[in-house]
């Protein structure tokens, strides 16, 4: 069964992770840590913590490029080990192998496993969303922002992004809904 005290570990560090301020990502990191230190085989931990790493290097600049991005890969190698069917760290790959990498052939095979895995999870529309935006897929990010933020509408991230979108293309209206 679950431990239920790694669980909550886990739940406070996606929790502190969503809030991507440099104390949060450190309160996220260990809160990961924590919950593996429980249940080294959670998987979704693993992935926390690799999204944890990638925010860290990539978002913060709290850690070196290459030492955040090779242990979020590292830490996705973990996830994928234990479960191989895990949509989460498919997604979070992708993100490493667009963010870091500059592999898009890569990434796209990883958010599209990803969808396969999991195509109403709305973590998983809004990386595959992101991806299409940065590869210029603007018509397929609209509407996979659009479906994730009927999944999920209190995630304000999903509505920023779609509404970056529409203003870059210079849809006002449609824009100030969001």
């Amino acid at each position: 069964g679950r431990d239920f005290e790694a669980y909550d570990q886990y739940l406070l560090g996606k929790y502190q992770l969503d809030l991507r301020t440099p104390e949060s990502l450190d309160a996220a990191l260990a809160h990961f840590q924590a919950a593996l230190a429980r249940d080294p085989r959670d998987a979704l931990a693993w992935v926390g913590l690799a999204e944890t790493y990638s925010a860290r290097a990539g978002h913060s600049s709290q850690m070196p490029l290459q030492e955040g991005y090779e242990r979020a890969r590292d830490a996705v190698g973990h996830a994928l080990g234990l479960d191989p069917a895990l949509a989460a760290a498919y997604a979070t790959l992708c993100d490493i192998q667009s963010t870091y990498d500059w592999d898009w052939k890569a990434a796209d095979d990883s958010i599209q496993r990803a969808l396969q895995l999991a195509p109403r999870d709305s973590r998983v529309l809004m990386k595959a969303a992101n991806l299409d935006t940065a590869m210029g897929r603007l018509d397929r990010a609209v509407a996979r922002y659009r479906e994730a933020i009927e999944l999920d509408p209190l995630r304000a991230g999903l509505q920023y992004n779609l509404a970056r979108i529409h203003l870059a293309r210079g849809q006002f209206a449609d824009a100030e809904r969001f």
